[in-house]
Order: structure tokens, then sequence, then C-alpha cells
């Protein structure tokens, strides 16, 4: 799932993804309208971002299709304001279908189907005269569609394919004059079921050893019961306290007095574990440790060393476990009872840390892909009991079902104040960040079919409780006037062909914004479109001797992904490949190593060529153990500790002593490295057909994410621990000379990772080319980047 915020302002030099985020969400404009709940505590389902300056637009946030949209040549003039004091009405409403994981079964994926909303963008004639009408928007957007006071201006699309950083727009006007967009995601009912988990109902407050979804992705969570056993050492620690030369400190031994929530995710190599003690009920839980939790500094790139250290039965399911909690790929049944441990250092009570077994039964294991209702997610909806079906938000009963108490002596304007007063208090700034986790059903504002059901109470006589009328009390008139303008910026129903929309029901569910993209953001599976665009159009080959032009069309692009998305996905996942960084580097070394996807087997397969000569000097060893995967797997001796690593269960002995290759038989000898390197010859059979390396495609996949971890450089294992340090031509140059050891493709793998960063990252250059310098050795070769989109 690729997903981005609404605005994506420039990174400062040396700028942390963290600094860069919270310029972001500062831009929501808390004394306007909130979430869930806008002034007079009436239901809102977005939030207000205010103009981040220097003309920035509005973005797609995700590859969609244009369901409708309304470009108003004028603005809308509010009741008793003056004409140049008018309102954008001027909106643009996207459906987005991707994917965050695999299937529970069968071959499919978990669809994730949601929409986003952008209103209040700039007038068609703002644009002109400010000359913003040539900005590079989709075509139905650069064109009025009308005054905008009428049905007539909204237009039902459902065609126009919109793509992930696309401009839809400018911030325009709204009331007060200020300028910002109105920003919101929601989902229907169905597709809400089809992708949300509510934990809090189904998966917290249940006992046993169930699992979450099986769709594991961004960090992991466990649920420790009360009572669970806290060793103070790490078990198979040494006497130095090291397991695979890595730290396991001394803790302190004891019983959990509580249920513990515990959070494990890894950034930029370390692990941070987070710890949370349960206060019971709804009630919100108690840190043990600080927001971002203890810090194990360089865990995850001991995670291969560890895993064939602790879990010998199965290293690669021992992989999963050390990294999820669980093993979660087709290797998990090969794993001894006796390894099915993880003793994980825990801050188990205030100022107490031991290690638990996460992996022991009753013990649940979940991931954000269950939405943890510790960390605020929950479902209401209008419709609760806490709630009446007025479209109003009460805040006492928000606050109820948050797990806060209405405070002792609250009444009238104290008890029912205004929402957008009450959450941008600065005292409840953690409330403001739990409430970026409500997943809220209401009717849709936008729908103007039951106004006056809705906004009833705000002329009423205490209408927002004892002792606070409605600001329209009294003022029928002007209550009148206020919904006839609310009419005009409202659209869901509108068009006689709304239906074709597929939005009948205005009961949707509303997702905090920035709660939901931070979230999913946390999510590196990508669809088949998503992947298919990170092959280029055009491309060169050759480099530096020759520069061969390389056309790819999409239908090829699509063609030579589907036998692999999967496999692609869950190797990304299993090793850690989830960054846009760490996915940039690898695309940028498989497309090489795999001539663009066209074959996962080395070209020539390890024969002389046309001249009787040996391609490369090494390849007269390696012979039939040529190139395979997506990281070309060569030499025996690799093929071997592989299946040390999967194990002979994944990849068994072939007893019939017939191989792919008749190269290989029942006696021959091979070197298991290069004879340069002390290499020696033995004998390969029994073992396992090396073909199946290539011709499965999750072999294929994940012998090429096995390498990449396996990879022992600069004292430390991991490639991703050069990815890690951003995507530059010095990190491009030496995960090459790890991937592939010599200049082959040295150039092409430079122009691929700039390739797939401008569409994997946040970066919104629009120019069409680049050109590049990068050196091998004492080689310089121009690199010249092609950044036409691959669609289709």
């Amino acid at each position: 799932m690729l997903i981005s915020y609404p605005f994506l302002p420039p990174r400062q030099i040396s700028e942390t993804d963290e600094a860069w985020e919270a310029r972001i969400f500062n831009l929501e404009m808390l004394d306007s309208g909130v979430y869930p709940a806008s002034l007079q505590s009436v239901w809102h389902g977005g939030i207000h971002l205010r103009d981040p300056g220097n003309h920035e637009p509005v973005r797609a946030i995700a590859d969609g299709t244009l369901v409708a949209y309304r470009m108003a040549s004028g603005k809308v003039t509010p009741p008793g304001s003056a004409p140049e004091t008018g309102v954008d009405n001027s909106f643009v409403l996207l459906r987005h279908e991707t994917e965050t994981a695999e299937a529970e079964q069968g071959e499919g994926c978990n669809k994730v189907v949601f929409y986003s909303l952008y209103m209040h963008l700039m007038d068609d004639a703002e644009l002109r005269g400010e000359g913003r009408q040539e900005a590079a928007r989709p075509l139905p957007l650069r064109s009025a569609t009308g005054d905008g006071s009428d049905a007539q201006s909204i237009k039902v699309d459902g065609e126009t394919k919109i793509y992930r950083k696309d401009i839809l727009g400018f911030p325009g006007l709204s009331a007060g004059g200020r300028r910002m967009i109105h920003f919101e995601i929601f989902t229907t009912n169905s597709d809400l079921n089809a992708f949300f988990v509510d934990s809090l109902s189904t998966v917290v407050d249940a006992q046993g050893a169930a699992n979450g979804n099986i769709g594991v992705w961004g960090d992991s969570y466990f649920v420790v019961p009360a009572g669970t056993s806290v060793l103070a050492s790490a078990p198979h620690a040494d006497a130095h306290h090291k397991i695979a030369k890595h730290v396991f400190p001394t803790g302190q031994a004891g019983t959990t007095g509580a249920r513990l929530f515990v959070r494990i995710g890894y950034r930029g190599g370390d692990k941070y574990t987070t710890v949370w003690r349960d206060n019971g009920g709804t009630l919100a839980p108690t840190l043990l440790t600080d927001t971002q939790g203890t810090v194990d500094k360089n865990f995850e790139y001991a995670l291969y060393p560890l895993a064939k250290k602790l879990y010998r039965s199965g290293p690669s399911a021992g992989y999963e476990m050390l990294r999820f909690g669980r093993a979660i790929g087709p290797d998990k049944q090969l794993l001894a009872a006796a390894d099915k441990q993880l003793h994980t250092l825990i801050t188990w009570d205030a100022g107490k840390s031991g290690y638990i077994d996460l992996a022991a039964h009753g013990i649940k294991k979940l991931s954000d892909a269950d939405f943890p209702s510790w960390l605020g997610w929950q479902k209401i909806a209008e419709s609760d009991g806490a709630f009446s079906a007025d479209g109003i938000c009460d805040v006492p009963g928000l606050r109820a079902l948050m797990g806060l108490a209405v405070k002792p002596g609250d009444t009238g304007d104290a008890a029912t104040q205004d929402f957008s007063t009450f959450i941008s208090a600065t005292e409840n700034a953690s409330i403001r960040e739990r409430l970026r986790h409500l997943v809220c059903r209401f009717h849709t504002e936008w729908d103007g079919s039951d106004n006056e059901h809705r906004y009833a109470r705000l002329k009423q006589r205490d209408g927002l409780g004892p002792g606070v009328d409605g600001p329209f009390c009294g003022k029928d008139a002007d209550y009148d006037k206020q919904l006839a303008f609310f009419r005009k910026l409202q659209f869901w129903g509108q068009p006689a062909d709304w239906t074709n929309t597929g939005l009948t029901d205005p009961q949707v569910w509303h997702f905090h914004p920035f709660g939901f993209i931070q979230h999913m953001r946390r999510c590196g599976w990508r669809s088949l479109n998503e992947m298919a665009q990170l092959l280029p159009r055009s491309s060169y080959a050759g480099m530096p001797a020759r520069h061969d032009h390389v056309n790819i069309a999409w239908g090829t692009s699509v063609s030579r992904w589907t036998p692999y998305v999967r496999a692609f996905n869950q190797a990304f996942r299993k090793y850690g490949i989830v960054t846009p960084n760490r996915q940039t580097h690898y695309f940028a070394q498989t497309f090489i190593e795999t001539a663009r996807l066209d074959t996962m087997r080395e070209l020539g397969r390890g024969h002389k060529n046309s001249h009787g000569h040996w391609p490369t000097p090494a390849m007269q060893y390696y012979q039939a153990f040529f190139g395979r995967g997506s990281m070309q797997l060569t030499w025996a001796g690799n093929y071997d500790d592989y299946r040390d690593f999967r194990t002979a269960g994944a990849l068994p002995d072939n007893a019939s002593g017939v191989y792919s290759d008749s190269r290989i038989t029942r006696t021959s000898l091979h070197y298991w490295a290069n004879p340069a390197d002390h290499g020696t010859e033995k004998q390969w059979y029994p073992r396992y057909d090396p073909d199946i390396i290539a011709s499965d495609p999750y072999n294929a996949a994940d012998s090429g994410g096995y390498y990449w971890v396996s990879k022992h450089h600069d004292g430390t294992y991991d490639i991703n621990s050069v990815c890690d340090h951003g995507v530059t031509e010095q990190t491009i140059g030496r995960v090459s000379v790890l991937v592939n050891g010599g200049g082959f493709g040295f150039f092409e793998r430079q122009g691929y990772a700039h390739y797939v960063a401008r569409f994997l990252s946040d970066d919104t250059s629009e120019t069409k080319t680049a050109t590049f310098n990068p050196h091998h050795g004492s080689v310089t070769s121009e690199v010249t980047v092609d950044y036409t989109p691959q669609r289709s």
C-alpha cells in the first residue's frame, strides 16, 4: 500500500522523517473543524488544514479513481457576508483500492477500499487569476463545471485514473476568509468490514492462544496475561550475556501483576519495545516505558545470526519468530516445538525489566493489521447508546466511550462544551492523539437530505445542553439562510447519476485522516499496479561502453510482475524490506540481476558464449550453479547455505538423482566457492534441484531476501544496514558491490535506484529526465534517468 499526505512540502536538508511529518501535522487547524466534531459539536468527518504557503498544491494521497468533483467558476457567499468574502465549494472525491497483505485463504490479497475528499479547493477564476490553471492536474479538473450554485456543477466521473501525488488543486477560502482545505477519509460499512479488525471486542478481551490477522504488517504487538513468569536472564546467553555476539542485559525475575500490552517495532535497524499496563475496561492503559519505547541498538541487523543460533531446527521460521513473535510463512511447520520460544526483554513493572517468552501459549500475537485497541483504535457510531441520532457529538458521551471520566462539577456549558474548544485545549493533547484512532460512523455532512434533522438542535432552547441554547434559537430566518448555504457546499446524492458512484448510503465510517495515513504508511505491501509502475518505461543498458535503449510497455511490466508480486511482498515483509529506501535499493539490484524481471535464471545459464569463451572467469567453476532467483544465488556453497537456512524440509533431497541441469549427476563434483577464494569441489547429490530457486516464485523471492540479510560486511550483517543511510550515489554503489561484487550493471543500478526512489518516496519533482555521473573505481559514466511514468 502506497499512501502519502495531501500536502508534501519539500524536505529540509538533513530533516528526519519524524520532523518532516510533524510539519505536516502542524497544518491541522484545531480552532476550526476538527475530528470527529466541529463547531457546536456537530459531527465532522474530517479535518481542516491550513495553506502551507509557497503555492503548495493539494495532492492525491494514493492511486485511485475520480468519483465526483466540482470545479466552480467562482465562490459562494455565506449568509450575512459581503460577496468578496466568499467560500470555495470546489471539491474532488476519489476512490482508492489497494492491498495490505495476502488473503486469509487462497491466492488473493486483502483489499482495502477507501475514499478521500478534498473540499474548499481554489475556484477556476482565482486559479486563472494567479496563473495556476496550467498546473498538471487531471484533465477533468482543468476547466470550470459551473458557478457552483446548483447540482449541475457537480460531475460524476468514475473512470478517470488518479495517481498518488497528482495535483488536484490548491487551497481555497473557507468561512472567515482563511485559506485552507477540508480533508477527510471514509469508507463504506462493507468495505470497512473487509479490512478493519475490531480488536477491542474480538481480540484483546479474549483469552487463549489465538493470533491476529494473517496479513501481518507494521509493528508487532503482544497481549501478556497477568501472572506471566518473568526471567532475569535470557536463556542461551553466554557468560558475557551475549547470543551470537549480541548483548542481552540482565533484568529482574518475577511475575506480571497486570495484563501488559507490548509493541515491538524496528526503526533504522534498532528495535523499540513499548509496554503499557492494562487498567481494565475501556480505561486508557498506563505507559511503563516512554512513548517511543526501550531501544535495542542494531538488533534487526542481528536477526540472521540469532536465528541460526537459537532456532537450529528451522532458522527460516526462527527468523520470523524473532521479527514477528510467530512464524507466518510456509516454513513454520518445520520448527521443532522446543524451539518455539522468544524470550524478550520487557519492562514488566515500573522500573523492572525481565525476559518474557512472547511465543508462549496464551500470549496473543498481533500487528498493525489488527488495529490494536489500546492505541485507541475503536469503532463508534452515532447510533451507539452514548449518542443521540441528532447529528450532535456530545462531549460527555465521547469521553465515556474513550474511558475518560466527565470531570466532577461539569454541568451546562462545561459538560457539553463546543467540541473544537474541548479538543484544542492544551491539557487535552493526549486525548487528541487517541482521537486519531477513532473510527466513527455517522451521516456524512455532504448529504443535504437530512439537514433539518441533523441541525435541529442548533435552533432549540437547551439545544446544546442544559442552559445552553442552540446558536439559532429564536432566529428561524437566519437558520434557514444557514441551511441554504450548507446546501451549496453539499454534493452527496445531488446529481441525477449519483447512484453510479456506488455511494448510496450516506452513513459512512470516518477515519481521522492523519491517523489513517500514518498507520497505513507502516504497511510495505505493494499491489500489482504499484509494483508494475516501478519498472521503468524507458531505461539504458550496457553502460559504460554502450547506452542501449530499453523500452518496457505497461502490459509487459504487468505480465512480468504477475507471477512474483505476492512472493516479493512476502519476502519483503519477512526480511524487513518494507521502507521506501530499502525497497528502492532492492529493486535497483533485482532489476539488473533478473534482466528487469524477464528471467530468474542467469543469462547464458553457466555456459560458454557463442565464441567459445566463458563470459566471466568464475563461470567455468560455478557452471550448473549459475545465478538463480531475485538476487541470483550463485555457487553450490550458497545454495547449500540457503538450504541450511530453510532446512531440508523446505528444500528436500532429490532422491531420483535426475536434475534439471544435466551437469549435475549422482557423482558430479562442484565448486562450493571460487577456487581463488579457496573453494573446493564436493558432491551435490542428493541435495535438492537448484532450479527450484528459479522455477518457484516463493523460492525466487525468498532466496533474494535471505541473501540480502545474510550478507556479512563491515563487521555486521544485513544489506539493509546500508540502505538505511538513504539513496545516494555512495549507498547505491556500496549495495551494488555487496550484491554483485564487481562492476556488472553498476551504472544501470544507479539509474534504476533514482527512478524507483521518485515513485516510492514522497518526492514531488517534475523533471522528466535527469543526468547523473556516478563513478566506479576509475570509471565515470553519464547516467540518464527517464522519469516517464510507467502507467497504462
